[in-house]
């Protein structure tokens, strides 16, 4: 102790490694836990630094951030702002990954925090002692096979399905798809499966007002609390108690809070966490299942986003040509039919192409061009094709999977936990309703039947493109010939035998783009609804498939209801979310989001 006392104090404990000097304040700065990075929050923006203050990206948040927190792992940023919004942001890149909206006041601090592993491994280590203390061998064999020792319910999947490739195949490349049969089951790189985090973690946001959320994995809301305390209330004329910070300890069996009350003292609050340590284990799946859900949602949206473009930008160059141009040229010459369609269904029915149209032929578009034109289409269309094939229907057949797993968990922890199913709200856990999970599964399975109904749709409108292009490029070479000739005569021929395919692309096709109303998912005229319904439901009608799907989900369906209102009601919902990026955010991403927030 006397050496303590008498050592003098000296300052070259820290040095300044560097030192800048900035044009604006640091509001709040925090460091990597496990890299040399800092998150700066400065004149309203984030930004992530290394130790040498070089920049690796920036982020102009909706609102002023008020809190960041690092996942323990330093692969993702929490950021709370003064909305009370929580946005987990991807490190790497800085592209947001999550958006929460629970909070209306400003949000004090984040914190988040791994199950310590020590929990686990004494676990571990119970079960092999008590493995090794039984003398009977087939006890032993029957504890080794157990169900506790088996794959975990929630990554059944990966056996059985193929790792899906979520990345987007450019529907108009010349590049082959991978045969998804010759993937296998250990596959690495683009075909492996998405990676997730397994465990316990929780980042608990806490608000100056006191309410407290706790997130598993930073995605699913868990629980809500208040933290500041009760015998508190006596001073609430004298203002609100705030809560200056929140920490979780190691094991996430408590939570502690830092609370300011009007008169300045500070207090300690510990909250136990014991409800969610009973239910630790179907929380795990339940959050597993779920992110894995919201990868698959992400992968879908975003291949159709990349059809949409592609289709839209084709269906762009052929409108410029024969809506555009051609009406164009059809009035510069005094036509007495002004509509491009009326003229082609002229060509088509008598064999008689006027001056206006045969100089669109021959000199506005010409051979060369209504070639490059075809091609590009038809190259389209495949590349649509082969994308739903190929990349929509199989995530959407592991979404419907995945959400009868996740009905499956729910119902089970249910009844784990001794909770009796109600008329009125049935079987309930932790605030996700086994119900609503059954209507989710329907509205996945009218998605994958939308999906099917659309690329068959994309075969017939390829197939009429095709004879349409055809058509004209005989018209075409007709005409050639004839001023080759030096015959005047303007008669391109009778019609060809594709002219029963051509005046049903004239009719329907060419006026109306059914194929991009349902990929862009924009809202429909009462009239392009009812011309996308009789497209899209060929071959099987609403009751049809209403009873399709009760033999498919009979716990979804109602099948003393013989009416089609459950399936319409699905199918309007997916109208739009069949394909459509903001549709399918909004009715199946947001509604599971719900469910799961309680």
């Amino acid at each position: 102790m006397e050496g303590i006392q008498n050592r003098t104090p000296t300052t070259d404990h820290f040095v300044i490694t560097k030192e800048l000097a900035l044009s604006s304040d640091i509001t709040l700065a925090c460091w990597c836990p496990t890299m040399d990075l800092c998150a700066v929050v400065s004149d309203g923006q984030l930004y992530l630094h290394r130790m040498d203050w070089q920049l690796l990206w920036a982020v102009s948040p909706e609102a002023q951030i008020t809190t960041v927190c690092w996942r323990p792992d330093g692969k993702e940023l929490a950021a709370g702002d003064s909305q009370g919004g929580i946005s987990i942001l991807n490190v790497e890149s800085g592209d947001l990954v999550a958006k929460h909206k629970v909070h209306y006041a400003a949000l004090a601090c984040l914190s988040w925090a791994d199950q310590a592993d020590c929990g686990a491994t004494s676990s571990i280590q119970q079960q092999t002692s008590q493995l090794n203390s039984s003398h009977s061998i087939k006890q032993q064999q029957q504890q080794l096979f157990s169900a506790a020792h088996s794959i975990a319910p929630h990554q059944r999947f990966k056996r059985l399905f193929v790792p899906p490739i979520l990345e987007p195949h450019p529907p108009s490349s010349s590049e082959p798809l991978p045969d998804p049969y010759d993937l296998s089951m250990d596959a690495t790189g683009a075909a492996a499966w998405p990676e997730e985090r397994q465990g316990f973690s929780l980042l608990a946001a806490a608000d100056v007002r006191g309410r407290i959320s706790l997130w598993q994995q930073g995605q699913v809301q868990v629980a809500e609390m208040s933290g500041t305390s009760c015998s508190t209330s006596s001073s609430v004329d004298a203002g609100p108690v705030k809560v200056l910070n929140v920490v979780l300890n190691s094991h996430l069996s408590q939570i502690y809070t830092i609370n300011s009350s009007p008169a300045g003292t500070l207090s300690v609050l510990a909250h136990s966490l014991g409800v969610l340590q009973r239910q630790q284990e179907p929380l795990v799946q339940c959050t597993s299942l779920f992110m894995q859900l919201q990868t698959l949602f992400k992968a879908v949206v975003k291949c159709v986003e990349v059809c949409w473009q592609d289709w839209s930008s084709a269906m762009a160059d052929f409108r410029k040509k024969f809506h555009t141009q051609l009406k164009q040229e059809l009035a510069d010459q005094g036509s007495s039919v002004t509509e491009p369609q009326l003229e082609l269904m002229l060509l088509l029915a008598t064999g008689t192409c006027t001056a206006p149209l045969q100089s669109f032929l021959g000199s506005t578009l010409s051979e060369a061009g209504l070639r490059r034109l075809a091609r590009g289409l038809d190259s389209t269309a495949g590349g649509v094709h082969t994308a739903l094939l190929e990349r929509v229907m199989p995530l959407a057949e592991l979404v419907l999977f995945l959400l009868g797993e996740l009905r499956g968990c729910v119902a089970c922890a249910a009844a784990a936990a001794g909770h009796q199913a109600t008329a009125a709200e049935g079987s309930c856990w932790m605030g996700l309703k086994v119900e609503l999970l059954q209507q989710l599964q329907l509205h996945a399975a009218a998605l994958l039947l939308r999906c099917e109904q659309l690329r068959r749709c994309v075969t017939n409108a390829a197939c009429q493109y095709r004879a349409f292009f055809t058509w004209l490029l005989k018209v075409v070479r007709q005409l050639e010939g004839q001023r080759e000739d030096g015959d005047d005569n303007n008669d391109a021929g009778t019609p060809l035998p594709v002219g029963l395919a051509v005046t049903s692309f004239l009719k329907e096709q060419f006026m109306h783009d059914l194929i991009g109303a349902e990929l862009s998912g924009k809202p429909l005229t009462p009239d392009a609804q009812q011309r996308a319904d009789a497209a899209f439901y060929q071959g099987i009608n609403s009751p049809t498939a209403h009873k399709l799907l009760a033999l498919l989900l009979p716990g979804c369906c109602n099948s003393n209801d013989s009416s089609s209102s459950s399936w319409q009601h699905a199918a309007a919902s997916l109208i739009t979310a069949a394909t459509a990026p903001a549709g399918l955010h909004a009715t199946t991403i947001e509604r599971i989001d719900g469910i799961a927030a309680g």
